[in-house]
């Protein structure tokens, strides 16, 4: 659990510092069910994901339900395996998320030092700024 909400945190610095690791794609993958078995409707669904298409920017449109991937459709060109800027909505994600870890006790803290989560990804000749980057830093 602790990897899927703070890895991608840890890509997102990388990025911006242009390190060479981790170069590995984050390889989360949501369990998938169909809409009727998570008790979802179909014909809903459907309007969600013609008013998404009507609307010209969004690219993708994910319904997760009761920890299923239950629907998906990709617009302007985009499909699952397409990289994509999502700037904002990453930022209230991954805060809503470090505060469920926070409230079930997956992170201490948010002055907790990101790398102490993943000791095993230090390697020689690693940017020394990723040693003092905390979870507060990244929120």
């Amino acid at each position: 659990m602790i990897r899927r909400i703070v890895y991608p945190l840890i890509l997102s610095v990388c990025t911006l510092l242009s390190c060479d690791k981790p170069s590995q794609q984050f390889d989360f993958q949501w369990p998938e069910s169909t809409p009727s078995a998570q008790g979802l409707d179909q014909a809903m669904l459907n309007s969600a994901f013609a008013r998404a298409e009507e609307l010209g920017f969004v690219d993708a449109l994910l319904v997760i339900k009761n920890g299923y991937l239950v629907a998906e459709e990709y617009y302007n060109g985009y499909d699952r395996h397409t990289p994509h800027q999502i700037w904002s909505d990453t930022k209230s994600f991954m805060s809503a998320l470090v505060g469920i870890a926070l409230h079930d006790g997956l992170i201490e803290s948010i002055d907790k030092k990101i790398i102490d989560y993943f000791p095993e990804d230090v390697y020689d000749g690693m940017d020394p700024r990723f040693f003092d980057i905390t979870v507060r830093h990244l929120l």
